[in-house]
């Protein structure tokens, strides 16, 4: 089930809920978004987004060009199971967070995230760093 098609199942159940005159209030408030030309401002699907600079979790500011300058920004979390001698080491796969999607392009870009994350893991398995 690709992303919209997942959205207009919540979106039908959601419908289902509201009663009639709730229903017809929420559709005049969306015809009356539509009218007023907000849609002509909504940023386009592929479209650069304009710069903008936001705090992050430590309260420094981050600005959307830096992010974007080094190329795409992508948080991994690896998670390091000992046991006795065994260590093993562990994150979410990007493509498989993405799969659900249905974007074939990002699951592509994310797949080569994958293989370089797992080099670099390897990498690290094979040369610990002892300090």
């Amino acid at each position: 089930m690709t992303l919209q098609e997942r959205m207009n199942a919540m979106k039908e159940t959601f419908e289902r809920t509201l009663s009639a005159e709730k229903r017809d209030i929420r559709h005049r408030a969306t015809e009356d978004l539509r009218r007023s030309g907000i849609l002509d401002r909504v940023i386009k699907v592929g479209a650069p987004i304009p710069e903008f600079t936001l705090p992050n979790a430590r309260g420094e500011k981050v600005s959307s060009a830096d992010l974007t300058a080094g190329g795409s920004y992508a948080p991994v979390t690896v998670l390091v199971h000992e046991r006795g001698d065994d260590v093993r080491l562990s994150y979410d796969r990007m493509a498989s967070l993405l799969a659900p999607y249905g974007n074939m392009d990002a699951i592509a870009v994310a797949r080569d995230l994958d293989s370089k994350i797992e080099s670099l893991l390897q990498s690290v398995i094979l040369n610990p760093r002892r300090d």
